[in-house]
């Protein structure tokens, strides 16, 4: 079973490190609660890419932007809070996959893809894979 961690307000360079060092599989990055902003998250994810840990960022709301700006700085999944509905759920999807299976934009050679060479269709299928959406239904409609 897989093993992590929340991290809220310590974005200090060695908390991918320290999380290895104790087993850790994935850290999920609070920006809901904690104001970070996303220069510090694109830092965290590629810190943890680089020991080999899935970076996870918890996004402050459901918006487009939100979702696909934490996977273009190298998220490997969004935890979204406040989904109230089906269709609000299925949204966030389609902003975390690229067409056609969604309709997040296309941007490649980026931090989300490591700065490595490949084809769209290649890159599309590789971020697609390793996606994780996790809608917290929080509200009374939900």
């Amino acid at each position: 079973m897989p093993v992590g961690s929340m991290v809220f307000e310590f974005f200090v360079p060695g908390i991918s490190r320290m999380a290895r060092a104790s087993g850790a599989d994935f850290l999920i990055f609070d920006t809901e609660h904690s104001g970070t902003g996303i220069e510090a998250i694109k830092a965290q994810c590629a810190a943890c890419d680089g020991v080999g840990i899935a970076p996870v960022v918890r996004v402050p709301d459901h918006g487009y932007h939100f979702v696909a700006g934490a996977l273009d700085a190298g998220a490997h999944g969004v935890m979204v809070p406040m989904v109230g509905t089906a269709e609000q759920a299925r949204e966030i999807v389609s902003f975390s996959h690229y067409p056609p299976a969604g309709r997040r934009g296309a941007a490649f050679g980026i931090a989300h893809d490591g700065y490595t060479p490949g084809t769209p269709q290649q890159k599309i299928a590789e971020a697609d894979a390793r996606t994780l959406v996790i809608a917290m239904i929080e509200t009374p409609e939900g």
